[in-house]
């Protein structure tokens, strides 16, 4: 099976491709600079896919490794189509890290399955899982930072993607290089540029076959469309999106900016709903009434969902017409249900189930057995191990937990389960030392970086100590009384104790 890496016979002398790197190299650390991608002595995890971009992406890095001070891993997900192809993309992918000594994590995935369960497309489950596991990987290996391979094209294409779904200003600006913890160091590269990287390094990257299947909006969009544009109406084109994208970006986060001020000062922010009264929305140009709307679904959903324009429009029209109005929202994978209320006095924002503003009312508290599986109130299940004789404590924790579903396995020290493990609800003022992070973190902070709606972040199950030092937060954090456990980890089994959080649900 040849895999496209370089025969060592048959090299261009390294000096020679170490300055070609560096040329390249240099011109990503100054895009990094200016966009502030990263701080000396960050952890990065690189989206691997073995494509050209994600491989010039690694190269890259690698090469600004040492002179930025960073950690790389590698993270490739196998996307359980595509057959022998995608095993050997996974391959590939192992033999580049270990040839560039970057930690690789190899995840499977079943996106048939997640797209049915999610009823969503191919492409869009495999993003979902894709930045689910990303940020996992993320978490357990302290890192800050997740970078991804999107280059200029992409860019061009999203904008005409997102233009063509009808969004707003922010989508239509296109990907960005830096939001929240993503990052895209190669943004200013196009996909020749990558490719040019790759061969210099005489390194011939994966191609995957999906990406030329008509049947995918984007890739119609690159091999259709915006040729078409190029060779009828504005051989330029591209330069001219990116030039109305800036423009539009600029002007977006003014009147953002703008937005948010103004909703900090008239919306009444509660768990179990959010509220902004009828008179302040009034008073706004209908460009702030609009991202006012967008910001109260925002703060109710945890990050910023997929609204119909039409709901916002019908809902400031009831406003305007002092009538009364409510519609649900369309379910969106991994966001909350939520529901748009107008009322005489303000607009509201609200779960679609009022059950669970009564559940997360409910304070609880339960022993956590160990060894053993202990179901919580909440829905998730804790399951301990000790690891006998002979073997390891992460087979012990697989073979408890069937290992279908990649949980986070955490080993804790037997001394911090001296006198027992508790499992309690979320309470305001819970804080926890991070696993990877100095001081203490608020887990109302992690929760909401995390994406979890204010009215469910109390149902989240916390682990604590005896004495009620808190060791686990849900599936989103631990602290460093806990280390995670990897097919690589060592150590004696016989003076931790096995742990993993499992979702309600599975």
């Amino acid at each position: 099976m040849t895999l496209g890496l370089p025969h060592y016979d048959t090299m261009t002398p390294l000096t020679q491709k170490s300055t070609l790197l560096s040329v390249h190299a240099e011109q990503v650390d100054t895009f990094a600079r200016r966009h502030q991608l990263w701080k000396r002595g960050e952890t990065l995890v690189l989206g691997l896919s073995g494509g050209q971009d994600s491989t010039a992406m690694l190269l890259i890095l690698a090469a600004l490794r040492d002179v930025c001070g960073l950690q790389l891993h590698a993270l490739h997900l196998h996307h359980g189509i595509r057959g022998q192809e995608a095993d050997e993309d996974a391959e590939y992918s192992r033999i580049l890290c270990k040839a560039h000594d970057i930690p690789f994590h190899l995840h499977y995935a079943s996106i048939p399955d997640l797209k049915r369960t999610l009823r969503v497309g191919t492409q869009e489950a495999a993003r979902i899982e894709r930045h689910r596991v990303l940020r996992e990987v993320m978490r357990a290996v302290g890192a800050t930072r997740i970078a991804l391979a999107h280059t200029r094209d992409d860019r061009v294409e999203t904008i005409l993607f997102n233009i063509m779904r009808g969004s707003g200003p922010t989508g239509a600006t296109g990907l960005n290089p830096r939001h929240g913890a993503i990052i895209r160091p190669l943004l200013e590269f196009t996909r020749p540029k990558t490719l040019q990287v790759c061969t210099e390094q005489e390194i011939a990257p994966r191609t995957d076959s999906s990406n030329s299947d008509p049947h995918y909006t984007r890739n119609r969009i690159r091999t259709e469309l915006l040729p078409g544009i190029r060779a009828y109406y504005n051989s330029s084109v591209d330069d001219a999106l990116i030039r109305f994208a800036d423009v539009l970006q600029a002007e977006d986060e003014f009147v953002g900016s703008i937005a948010r001020e103004t909703f900090s000062h008239c919306a009444d922010v509660r768990e179990d709903y959010v509220k902004i009264p009828n008179v302040n929305l009034q008073a706004q140009p209908l460009a702030i009434q609009r991202r006012l709307v967008r910001l109260a679904l925002e703060q109710m959903a945890g990050s910023l969902v997929d609204v119909p324009f039409s709901s916002v429009t019908n809902a400031l029209t009831a406003i305007a017409e002092r009538t009364s109005f409510g519609e649900d929202l369309p379910a969106r994978p991994g966001a909350p249900l939520l529901r748009i209320l107008v009322k005489t006095d303000g607009l509201y924002v609200v779960p679609q189930v009022s059950q669970s503003i009564v559940q997360k009312q409910c304070d609880w508290q339960t022993a956590v057995a160990v060894p053993g599986a202990t179901r919580l109130p909440s829905g998730e299940v804790i399951v301990t191990v000790v690891a006998p004789p002979g073997k390891s404590l992460l087979e012990t924790l697989r073979e408890a937990t069937s290992d279908t579903q990649n949980f986070q396995f955490l080993a804790v020290n037997c001394l911090k389960a001296d006198g027992g493990l508790l499992a309690r609800s979320g309470r305001p003022g819970d804080k926890i030392s991070c696993f990877g992070m100095r001081g203490t973190k608020s887990v109302k902070e992690i929760l909401r970086q995390a994406g979890v709606p204010p009215n469910l972040r109390s149902s989240v199950p916390i682990i604590t100590t005896a004495n009620g030092r808190i060791l686990i937060a849900g599936t989103y954090a631990f602290s460093l009384d806990c280390s995670p456990l990897l097919p690589t980890s060592t150590g004696n089994s016989q003076q931790v104790i096995g742990v993993v959080v499992v979702p309600k649900g599975l």
